[in-house]
């Protein structure tokens, strides 16, 4: 008895040791996010959804350093629940297994790179970002939660859409190197909200809009659709308002992918919005759109330029590539082209090429492939289901809707290279591989025979 009393004394007293020495060393700001550390900490090792609703909630608004310290604590702290508090099952599946391969594929890449100091920071970022997917999969088990966790996010997603509303109320400068004044000359104002950049924003929102379309769609709750639609309605207006090309034309290929998975009727009403559209958009979005196949546009140009010397870079690099990240292709591609600058070639699949290789780049492309087709046959088809969710129909949609029109907004942009976009990356992968492992768990399976039809129950089968 006297030895578990000082068990339960040890914590306490370590915890109260830290904090006097934290403000003693660096004073009450610092002991004021210690303690916050300490109490999110504690929270987090009785229920680790406390964290992840938190992160999920904040990380646009977070410094890059600090999300992937938060990032990274995430992942320990279910590391340390794993150890000394449960010890559950992890969730398999074939998606998985191509995630661990690409995950070998870039410790090949970084192990290999021209400059593996360089490579350690995008390295890093993917690793959190995996596992992150890794501790949230085995953290939320039902579909309330899961539900939870979506809400949270598109709540976190309308803030910086409405900050971005906002910075058009306030007035924001336009960079220089953001547009091409002579081709644009009505444009004054490019949105950006957290992201410093109007096109990450865009890629940011590209990303969740359709899932926050997907709740719309799904919700029969007249007070849920109306909240949900004003959200949507910022999300979609503060894309507009980046005046990002790129990520006008991913909205568009996300909202045409989302009609042909929901209801291909809906295609129909391309034509009429189109129209209304003309007539309704200001002329400076108007001189945007039209600005898109305009080769005397220095934007359109410099990307044109960019992706010729990284083609020269890859022809080169072919097999292994430079590096895995950006820091080793900007090294390689200054010796390819002393007056062009580049930190990245605009175009995630030369990036993807110029850094892996071609093997590299066909797992990456596979474990893409595999990840919209596996979210398809589970979340929307559900074939192996007795009864069909329309929840998890609606979210598959948005998931697949997303990812399709980052991709596309990625033939113009290296969409993998800052680090809250990676981390959006792996959220909205983690917000699949959770669905489906939540449907194999809970829904009703068939199985047929050559005579009959047998009904499986049984919760955890594996598909």
């Amino acid at each position: 008895m006297v030895v578990d009393k000082k068990n339960k004394l040890l914590a306490p007293i370590l915890i109260s040791v830290f904090l006097v020495t934290i403000y003693l060393l660096l004073g009450t700001k610092f002991l004021l996010a210690a303690l916050i550390g300490v109490a999110g900490l504690l929270l987090s090792m009785k229920d680790l959804r406390i964290a992840i609703f938190s992160l999920t909630f904040i990380m646009p608004f977070m410094p890059n350093s600090l999300a992937l310290g938060s990032y990274a604590g995430i992942v320990i702290i279910y590391f340390l629940r794993r150890i000394f508090i449960e010890n559950s099952d992890t969730d398999r599946n074939i998606f998985l297994a191509l995630i661990f391969l690409y995950f070998c594929v870039i410790v090949i890449g970084t192990v290999t790179s021209v400059e593996i100091k360089g490579s350690l920071r995008d390295f890093g970022l993917h690793l959190v970002g995996i596992m992150y997917l890794f501790s949230v999969l085995n953290s939320i088990n039902s579909k309330e939660d899961l539900h939870r966790y979506i809400v949270t996010l598109m709540m976190s997603v309308t803030l910086v859409a409405l900050i971005g509303l906002l910075q058009l109320v306030i007035g924001v400068d336009v960079e220089r190197e953001w547009v091409d004044k002579s081709a644009n000359p009505d444009l004054q104002t490019r949105v950006y909200s957290v992201f410093g950049n109007p096109n990450t924003l865009a890629e940011y929102l590209v990303f969740f809009t359709p899932i926050g379309v997907a709740l719309f769609w799904e919700t029969k709750d007249i007070k849920k659709k109306f909240i949900y639609g004003l959200s949507v309605g910022a999300m979609l207006l503060a894309i507009v308002l980046t005046m990002s090309r790129g990520g006008w034309i991913g909205i568009m290929v996300a909202a045409i992918v989302f009609c042909i998975l929901v209801e291909k009727r809906l295609l129909l009403l391309a034509i009429p919005i189109g129209i209304v559209m003309l007539f309704v958009l200001p002329q400076s979005v108007i001189n945007r759109l039209l600005s898109i196949g305009n080769f005397n546009d220095t934007s359109n140009a410099h990307r044109f330029n960019i992706w010729q010397v990284t083609w020269n870079l890859i022809r080169d690099n072919k097999i292994a590539g430079v590096g895995f990240g950006y820091i080793p292709f900007k090294e390689v591609y200054e010796t390819y082209s002393t007056t062009l600058n580049a930190y990245h070639s605009h175009n995630i699949y030369l990036q993807t090429i110029a850094e892996l290789g071609l093997f590299g780049f066909i797992i990456f492309m596979s474990m893409m492939a595999t990840f919209i087709g596996y979210t398809k046959s589970v979340l929307i088809n559900q074939k192996f289901m007795h009864t069909q969710d329309r929840y998890f129909k609606l979210l598959g949609a948005g998931i697949i809707a997303g990812m399709m029109g980052v991709f596309m907004h990625g033939f113009v942009e290296n969409i993998l290279y800052l680090p809250k976009v990676i981390f959006s990356f792996w959220t909205i992968i983690t917000i699949s591989v959770t669905a489906m492992k939540i449907i194999r768990l809970n829904a009703p399976r068939y199985i047929k025979s050559d005579d009959q039809l047998y009904r499986i129950e049984k919760k955890g089968a594996k598909l």
